[in-house]
């Protein structure tokens, strides 16, 4: 609902379309992508036709931005896998996939948070961060973030090391400044 109205929006991270799916709903046109393949295949083969609004594409964002200027962006539980030293990539690139109003919402799990998390989830997760360290990352590309702390069905702007998700709403890429 978030993006209730917009034109254009980029998934980043769709895996097997669920999110897609959602936010096709509210959405005039809605592009999703993924790097790896077989996700993207999956997606075509069982949802091409259903939704005329959803294109599925095989891209992985750490290479390059994408040619259209999208009104919003997001990414939720991808930052958490994404090597550390490929970040900035990945953030400048989305970025730069965004028209100069564009927002742009990461959800990740909470550093704090995997305390709980099973080994292998943890495994997978090589780049999960404190609230305070998400906030600083989003300043380096956007001119305004608001950040938000999830707890099992209840999102809260209060005290982020308690969160065990976090949410960061991004506006207006700082490229355009």
């Amino acid at each position: 609902k978030m993006f209730d109205g917009f034109n254009n929006i980029l998934e980043v991270g769709c895996q097997e379309g669920l999110g897609t799916i959602i936010v096709s709903k509210a959405v005039k046109s809605i592009t999703a992508i993924d790097y790896y393949k077989p996700h993207i295949v999956s997606c075509q083969e069982r949802l091409t036709g259903l939704y005329d609004n959803i294109n599925f594409m095989g891209f992985d964002i750490i290479d390059a931005p994408l040619d259209c200027k999208f009104d919003g962006a997001f990414s939720l539980d991808v930052i958490e896998h994404i090597d550390p030293a490929q970040e900035p990539d990945y953030m400048k690139n989305i970025a730069d996939s965004l028209n100069e109003n564009g927002v742009f919402i990461l959800g990740t799990p909470s550093l704090e948070s995997q305390q709980y998390a099973s080994r292998e989830s943890q495994e997978g997760h090589i780049n999960c961060q404190t609230g305070v360290q998400i906030k600083d990352l989003c300043r380096k590309y956007y001119e305004n973030v608001f950040m938000f702390g999830m707890n099992d069905e209840v999102l809260h702007t209060g005290f982020l090391p308690m969160a065990h998700y976090i949410f960061a709403l991004c506006v207006a890429p700082k490229k355009f400044r």
